[in-house]
């Protein structure tokens, strides 16, 4: 009998050495997850503000005028018929446009009732097959950009921007 409590007594000591052990393995796996962790953040959070120092840094270098943003400006919804057989559908289109120079916004605000014009003209002689997808879509904020720049004299239009595109 007396070997039975030396036997309890080893039995009791394992557990606490598997437990202690079980508890250096998990500190160990969640420093490295931890670690881990940051330096994913470190890498893609602090890395993109290298290379938006690297574009503001060429700019300062003797940037091209083309490569910054114009002024944009916003123009209320245009909402048309289509030119479609029977006039069931219409189209609610909100614009922004980016402008070349100040002067040119100055222009644009001027000859508003004539830009508007152009762009209704423009929107209501389409189709619901001319506008549907990413093609049709691109063909008419050429056709409008080019439409809008054959009113102003001064300034142009760098870009038409969709900002809102429903077809019902």
């Amino acid at each position: 009998m007396a070997e039975a409590p030396e036997d309890q007594e080893a039995a009791q000591e394992e557990p606490s050495k598997g437990g202690a052990m079980k508890w250096i393995i998990i500190s160990l796996v969640a420093t490295l997850v931890l670690g881990g962790g940051g330096f994913a953040v470190w890498w893609f959070v602090l890395s993109g503000d290298d290379k938006k120092a690297d574009v503001v840094k060429k700019k300062g270098e003797g940037g091209s005028e083309a490569s910054l943003p114009g002024p944009i400006v916003s123009l209320k919804t245009f909402i048309v018929n289509l030119a479609d057989p029977g006039g069931r559908r219409y189209l609610k289109v909100k614009l922004d446009l980016e402008l070349t120079t100040k002067d040119s916004e100055k222009e644009l605000k001027g000859r508003l009732p004539e830009v508007r014009d152009q762009i209704i003209l423009a929107l209501s002689s389409k189709t619901y097959q001319q506008i549907q997808g990413i093609a049709g879509k691109t063909v008419l904020r050429e056709e409008l950009t080019a439409r809008m720049n054959s009113v102003l004299k001064k300034g142009q239009v760098k870009k038409t921007y969709f900002t809102e595109f429903v077809v019902q």
